[in-house]
């Protein structure tokens, strides 16, 4: 049986505010340590948030040569994400949520990142193993690669909402900004060089981190986001402890 293909990851296109020596800490938890002694600016934990009416936006142009193929990808990632909802709805507003590191979210807060974040459907590559750039309060993502998601079915989908939601947790910023500090303190020391992409050790830390957050949300609502039919690795990147 053929495999699906691994969908690729969406670039984190805020910038990180640079905090030199994050990779003399052994563990994210001392990181967090010292973290939570920053002056509340140097953290970079908010991100801007919408809310929107809707979240899915057809980004594409009108005459693309894909138009029918685009079409059906937007179509069907509306259904899903239909379904996506209707699986939250139940989530109470007072319900807490444990994403990591001792951090709780609560349901309402949980809702209020969802509703505060757009997934813009493009027709553009991204280079360095990436399916898009995220912004925050949005993410754009090529049609392509939507489509590789959507081959893994409603759990599929699940993971790639909850996984962009995770990003913007208290715990996945504070993954993010480590692993980009780390990943940026060998470029200063000439200890490594290439891009901040899939196949450096950091970038993938932080994605593995990220879908253990996301995994940690997932099992806390009661919503799958491991595909029965996954005959690769997944999810990409695997999980990493917090």
């Amino acid at each position: 049986m053929a495999s699906n293909p691994t969908p690729l990851p969406i670039e984190i296109v805020i910038i990180v505010n640079r905090l030199p020596g994050a990779i003399s800490y052994d563990s994210l938890s001392s990181f967090n340590q010292y973290w939570n002694n920053l002056d509340p600016s140097e953290r970079d934990d908010t991100w801007q948030f919408g809310p929107y009416a809707n979240l899915i936006v057809d980004n594409t142009s009108p005459r693309d040569l894909n138009r029918q193929l685009i079409d059906s990808v937007v179509s069907q990632f509306s259904e899903y994400y239909t379904q996506f909802r209707n699986l939250i709805s139940g989530i109470s507003s007072l319900q807490t949520i444990f994403g990591g590191l001792g951090e709780q979210i609560t349901g309402n807060q949980l809702l209020s990142k969802l509703d505060g974040m757009r997934a813009y459907i493009t027709g553009r590559t991204y280079g360095n193993g990436y399916a898009g750039a995220n912004y925050g309060d949005r993410f754009d993502i090529d049609f392509r690669e939507l489509a590789h998601y959507m081959m893994y079915g409603q759990e599929g989908i699940n993971y790639l909402l909850l996984h962009k939601v995770s990003h913007n947790t208290q715990t996945g910023l504070l993954t993010r900004s480590w692993m980009v500090n780390s990943y940026q303190d060998t470029i200063a020391n000439n200890t490594a060089s290439g891009a901040y992409a899939k196949g450096n050790e950091f970038f993938e830390g932080q994605e593995a981190y990220t879908n253990t957050i996301a995994k940690n949300i997932a099992d806390a609502i009661g919503i799958s986001i491991s595909p029965l039919n996954v005959y690769s690795n997944w999810p990409p990147f695997g999980y990493r402890p917090l």
